[in-house]
Protein backbone atom coordinates (compact mmCIF):
# COMPACT_ATOMS: atom_id res chain seq x y z
CA UNK A 1 0.00 0.00 0.00
CA UNK A 2 2.92 2.28 0.74
CA UNK A 3 3.83 2.30 -2.61
CA UNK A 4 0.20 2.63 -3.97
CA UNK A 5 -0.27 5.61 -1.66
CA UNK A 6 2.98 7.35 -2.70
CA UNK A 7 2.52 7.18 -6.59
CA UNK A 8 -0.60 8.71 -6.09
CA UNK A 9 0.58 11.70 -4.08
CA UNK A 10 3.07 12.03 -6.54
CA UNK A 11 0.85 12.03 -9.52
CA UNK A 12 -1.68 14.72 -7.74
CA UNK A 13 0.93 16.72 -7.38
CA UNK A 14 2.39 16.64 -10.79
CA UNK A 15 -1.24 17.44 -11.76
CA UNK A 16 -1.34 20.25 -9.91
CA UNK A 17 2.06 21.35 -11.18
CA UNK A 18 0.85 21.13 -14.66
CA UNK A 19 -2.64 22.64 -14.21
CA UNK A 20 0.02 26.05 -12.66
CA UNK A 21 1.73 25.74 -15.98
CA UNK A 22 -0.63 25.24 -18.91
CA UNK A 23 -3.41 27.25 -16.90
CA UNK A 24 -3.50 30.23 -19.91
CA UNK A 25 -3.02 27.87 -22.73
CA UNK A 26 -7.07 26.72 -22.63
CA UNK A 27 -6.05 22.76 -20.90
CA UNK A 28 -8.02 21.40 -18.93
CA UNK A 29 -6.01 19.53 -16.22
CA UNK A 30 -8.87 17.10 -14.10
CA UNK A 31 -7.52 14.80 -11.79
CA UNK A 32 -10.22 12.07 -10.77
CA UNK A 33 -10.16 10.08 -7.85
CA UNK A 34 -12.51 7.04 -8.07
CA UNK A 35 -13.81 4.76 -5.28
CA UNK A 36 -14.24 1.28 -6.20
CA UNK A 37 -16.45 0.95 -9.50
CA UNK A 38 -19.32 -1.73 -10.16
CA UNK A 39 -17.70 -3.37 -13.25
CA UNK A 40 -17.58 -6.72 -12.92
CA UNK A 41 -14.00 -7.38 -12.25
CA UNK A 42 -14.36 -8.40 -8.62
CA UNK A 43 -16.55 -11.70 -10.28
CA UNK A 44 -13.55 -12.27 -12.41
CA UNK A 45 -10.66 -13.15 -10.57
CA UNK A 46 -7.45 -13.56 -12.36
CA UNK A 47 -6.16 -16.32 -9.88
CA UNK A 48 -8.26 -17.81 -7.12
CA UNK A 49 -11.21 -16.08 -5.79
CA UNK A 50 -11.61 -12.36 -5.41
CA UNK A 51 -11.89 -11.39 -1.96
CA UNK A 52 -15.53 -9.52 -0.49
CA UNK A 53 -16.27 -6.10 -1.80
CA UNK A 54 -18.60 -3.93 -0.81
CA UNK A 55 -20.82 -2.74 -4.10
CA UNK A 56 -19.42 -0.28 -5.71
CA UNK A 57 -20.41 2.69 -7.58
CA UNK A 58 -22.17 2.48 -11.01
CA UNK A 59 -20.23 3.80 -13.23
CA UNK A 60 -22.67 5.84 -14.95
CA UNK A 61 -22.41 7.76 -12.30
CA UNK A 62 -19.12 8.05 -12.26
CA UNK A 63 -19.04 9.24 -16.34
CA UNK A 64 -21.99 11.61 -14.84
CA UNK A 65 -19.94 13.24 -12.50
CA UNK A 66 -16.42 13.62 -14.57
CA UNK A 67 -18.75 15.31 -17.39
CA UNK A 68 -19.84 17.82 -15.02
CA UNK A 69 -16.62 18.24 -14.23
CA UNK A 70 -14.96 18.48 -17.64
CA UNK A 71 -17.94 20.96 -18.31
CA UNK A 72 -17.28 23.09 -15.42
CA UNK A 73 -13.64 23.76 -15.08
CA UNK A 74 -13.43 21.78 -11.80
CA UNK A 75 -9.85 20.40 -11.08
CA UNK A 76 -10.51 17.37 -9.53
CA UNK A 77 -13.31 14.69 -9.08
CA UNK A 78 -13.04 13.09 -5.69
CA UNK A 79 -15.18 9.89 -3.16
CA UNK A 80 -16.87 12.36 -0.81
CA UNK A 81 -17.97 11.00 2.75
CA UNK A 82 -21.06 9.10 1.34
CA UNK A 83 -21.82 7.02 -1.99
CA UNK A 84 -21.44 9.84 -4.59
CA UNK A 85 -18.73 11.93 -6.06
CA UNK A 86 -17.35 15.61 -5.20
CA UNK A 87 -16.56 17.98 -8.19
CA UNK A 88 -14.11 20.27 -6.58
CA UNK A 89 -13.73 23.62 -9.21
Amino acid sequence: MADYAAAKAALSTWLTAVRREHRRSGVTILEINLPHMNTGFAERAVVGQAPPLPLGMPVERAVEAIVEALSSGAVRVRPDSGTSLDVIR
